[in-house]
């Protein structure tokens, strides 16, 4: 078949086209079992980024781990590893399903998505030529085109004599996958109705394809030997096969589990695991090609739109609710921007450390009451800061800490039910302990971050309005010399626990070092504020104050007293050093002991 290996072009198409068939699938029968939309579509984003990353932590040898460890160097995958995207898969759901407190196995769909993202991605790895089979003479044979990578390897390896057209006819190992793939959708529905135990038909098909794939390595080409003839994805795989396939028998000879409502998780689990898979896209950002990346934003935007709509649908607070949405609808602008290629042999890192204090005063409103809050905090943070070479753009994976207490300014007044102002009450001071990780991203024209607010979060002087979680997004609209900028819930950024929204203007720039130079001002729930980060050397200093209106209320015996709402915050970051990246993950061998190719950068295996 000419056209057989002849378009390695069309793998990464194919590739990404498996994840989303997988998404798509994998939803629809969810769906169709009554699941909460919010819950299992983020389930399905962790299981898509755990594929992903599967596929190429698998494939990577002792060197490369030891690499990773020692320099902080993701090193590059030369192959993608289907047994590693089932194996990160599964891991990435069951941990979801772990942090959303779902108390039933979940993963019965994955098997259909599994088995239709196979028979999709094989099509690709068809017409690219990779993973490619032994030569055989057998009658269905597959020969592949003049040029292909089994010719390259047949050349290479004196399969066929030098100059020879095209290579030996190989096994159509591509053509095996498709058939079992296909076979495997058709038989789920008959175990489906045979197997009692949830999830238990997923552990099947795991057990099934790694049992399959165990004996195809046997004719599989370019493998290497690890122990007694096998390769090590065989005695991988005979191992994943047995532990599956007992693992089944053992739950089908228990007692039937009674079946359990997949019950929508808290709003606050929701966005926690939400922000976390945000946080890990972000933090391996420079390792993902161009199609893992459309295919994690296909997930996670879905996710965040269902995320919204649970906010609004629960009547959760105004705050909570606006932060959401504008995240749901900044997520494609955070992320989506960067599809576009960009350079990485310049590349460099540092890290970052910090310390910032911050002390205000703002109002809490409510409908039976009226108060003024009163806090200082003080913190910690470190960061990783990505900057690549044409500083597009810049990536920020970092946790802040920080704690205080605050306190009422002055005697809260409450009404009776006849609007009559009761005896002012004194509220005891509240301590502040947050723990806030983030991930941030700015570009030339867009830039923004999302980060999680745990732990003792006041909103108030009601120890019930302690959320314990809270979101928190920021967005930055236009190019860095004039921009738009806003926030929700942001309070981290500037070490205070105030819950408040504000948008301004701005101008700023990025250093030949990566370090952001900026002013913005405009209104915030504390009154018009005006913010600025400026370098100094290694020192960044990033100060923020905020002016309202002076509050007027009553107090004691007096009959009015004014307080003026303010917020002050100054945080000093410590830039710890500049190591470029290396120029190339896989140095090139000279062109004196380069051989024909042997298989693509993206095969899947």
């Amino acid at each position: 078949m000419e056209f057989a290996g002849a378009f390695p072009d069309l793998f990464g198409p194919f590739y990404a086209s498996a994840f989303l068939v997988s998404y798509l699938v994998s939803a629809w029968v969810g769906y169709r079992r009554g699941w909460p939309p919010a819950a299992w579509l983020l389930v399905l984003a962790a299981a898509g980024i755990g594929g992903a990353l599967g596929t190429r932590v698998f494939s990577l040898g002792i060197a490369d781990l030891q690499a990773l460890l020692t320099d902080g160097v993701l090193p590059e995958a030369g192959t993608r590893r289907i047994p590693g995207a089932v194996a990160g898969a599964l891991l990435a759901a069951g941990g979801a399903r772990w942090a959303l407190g779902i108390r039933r196995s979940i993963l019965d769909p994955l098997a259909y998505g599994g088995l239709a993202a196979l028979a999709v991605v094989r099509v690709g790895c068809f017409l690219a030529g990779c993973c490619f089979g032994t030569p055989t003479d057998a009658p269905w044979g597959l020969t592949y085109a003049e040029g292909s990578f089994a010719h390259g390897f047949h050349l290479a390896h004196g399969v066929v004599e030098a100059g020879a057209a095209a290579p030996h006819p190989v096994h159509p190992i591509p053509l095996y996958d498709i058939a079992f793939a296909l076979f495997g959708l058709a038989l789920l529905p008959v175990l489906g109705r045979r197997l009692r135990q949830p999830g238990s038909l997923c552990w099947a098909a795991v057990g099934g394809y790694a049992a399959y794939r165990f004996v195809q390595d046997f004719a599989r080409a370019n493998e290497v030997e690890a122990f007694a003839g096998l390769t090590a994805i065989q005695l991988a795989c005979a191992a994943a096969a047995v532990a599956a396939l007992a693992w089944v028998a053992v739950r089908e000879r228990q007692p039937v589990e009674r079946e359990r409502e997949v019950a929508e998780p808290g709003l606050a689990r929701l966005a926690a695991l939400f922000v976390g898979l945000v946080m890990v896209r972000v933090a391996f950002d420079g390792w993902w090609t161009p199609a893992d990346e459309a295919v994690l934003l296909v997930r996670l935007v879905p996710a965040t739109a269902a995320l919204a709509v649970v906010a609004w649908r629960r009547s959760a607070a105004p705050q909570v609710r606006w932060a959401t949405t504008l995240a749901a609808a900044g997520l494609p602008l955070v992320l989506g921007f960067q599809l576009a290629p960009s350079d990485s042999s310049g590349r460099f890192t540092f890290w970052a450390v910090e310390a910032h204090a911050a002390q205000g005063l703002y109002e809490d409103n409510d409908i039976c009451s009226s108060s003024l809050w009163e806090y200082r905090t003080a913190g910690a943070g470190f960061a990783h800061v990505t900057v690549d070479p044409d500083r597009r753009f810049s990536r920020e994976v970092g946790v802040r800490l920080y704690g205080g207490s605050q306190q009422s300014a002055y005697d809260v007044v409450r009404y009776d039910e006849e609007g009559v102002p009761m005896e002012p009450a004194r509220i005891d001071g509240q301590p502040v302990s947050v723990l806030a990780p983030y991930v941030q991203v700015e570009g030339r024209h867009l830039g923004g971050h999302l980060g999680l607010q745990v732990g003792q979060v006041p909103l108030g002087g009601d120890e019930s309005d302690d959320p314990g979680i809270l979101p928190s997004f920021g967005a930055r609209l236009g190019p860095r010399p004039f921009h738009v900028h806003f926030g929700v819930l942001d309070g981290p950024h500037f070490g205070a626990p105030a819950a408040a929204a504000h948008v301004g203007i701005g101008t700023g720039t990025l250093t030949a070092r990566g370090q952001e130079v900026r002013v913005q001002g405009g209104v915030s729930g504390s009154g018009y504020y005006v913010s600025g980060a400026l370098p100094l050397g290694d020192v960044m200093l990033e100060p923020m104050v905020a002016l309202g209106p002076a509050q007027l209320r009553y107090s004691g015996t007096q009959e009015e007293t004014g307080h003026r709402v303010y917020q002050a915050s100054l945080r000093a970051r410590y830039h710890l050093s500049y190591e470029a990246a290396p120029a190339g993950r896989i140095p090139a061998l000279p062109d004196s002991l380069a051989l024909p190719p042997v298989a693509p950068d993206t095969t899947a295996q």
